[in-house]
């Protein structure tokens, strides 16, 4: 089930993002054969204008195309549950927790995938100059290869922190629109208060108490901190995800 409900939100997802991606790559390629081609009607102010036009266009689409993946991932959580199509989504023969896996996954492989189109934009703009893309490559696997060969335990630790801090952000604000639809007023104000409320409570936190207890810790062993991040990291997942199960399956409010 939890396949098929992935098939319609990627469907639903890439329908709008797709017109991005082609943005992203229009301009990354107007940008390379600008770049490459010296246009002899334009004087060189014109010129180096249009540059900085195209650069500029071109920043904001990147920009666009990683936001959009991730507030549409949220929006078709809080739209497809606690709006009217809610008595639609709660009526598939799926559990609460098949219906967040569905959702979790659809975003993250959206958010992914306007990473991979950014990456591959750069990729075009960088064709034909004189830095080679691989060169650029190897300089950075290298540095990571010195670096890990240090500590071969390091490499394993990141890649399992790495885990545990994907799905955070998305379950996060995937519980706060839970707990904000719990509200029979104003219900998007609410949520939007509950929002920058939890983000400022949260920044405090982390300055004034978090932070702090990793320093201290790395003075213990380099690997002390990193394994205190895996586990909060992972407790915040599973909490996030328990309670937003918990309000599917006991506290929807689909007033509209």
């Amino acid at each position: 089930m939890v396949g098929k409900i992935m098939k319609h939100e990627l469907h639903a997802l890439f329908r709008k993002l797709v017109i991005l991606y082609a943005i992203v790559i229009l301009f990354a390629v107007l940008l390379r054969i600008v770049a490459a081609v010296n246009v002899p009607a334009l004087d060189g102010d014109t010129y180096f204008g249009l540059i900085v036009v195209l650069v500029m266009f071109y920043s904001y689409s990147l920009i666009a195309a990683c936001v959009a993946a991730t507030v549409l991932g949220i929006s078709r959580f809080f739209k497809t549950m606690f709006t009217g199509e809610g008595y639609l989504t709660l009526a598939l023969p799926a559990t609460p927790a098949q219906l967040i896996w569905a959702k979790l996954l659809s975003a993250l492989i959206a958010s992914f995938s306007s990473i991979i189109v950014c990456l591959l934009s750069a990729c075009i703009f960088y064709i034909g100059l004189d830095a080679s893309i691989g060169a650029v490559f190897s300089d950075i696997f290298a540095t990571l290869d010195a670096y890990f060969a240090t500590d071969p335990l390091l490499a394993t630790e990141l890649i399992v922190l790495l885990i545990s801090v994907i799905p955070m952000s998305m379950l996060e604000f995937y519980l706060i629109a839970s707990v904000g639809q719990l509200f029979t007023k104003s219900r998007k104000g609410m949520t939007a208060l509950l929002a920058i409320g939890g983000i400022f409570v949260l920044s405090l936190l982390s300055v004034l108490v978090y932070q702090p207890i990793l320093e201290a810790c790395e003075g213990v062993s380099p690997h002390l901190p990193i394994w205190i991040m895996i586990i909060v990291n992972f407790a915040v997942d599973v909490g996030c995800f328990l309670i937003v199960r918990y309000i599917l399956s006991h506290k929807v409010n689909l007033i509209v």
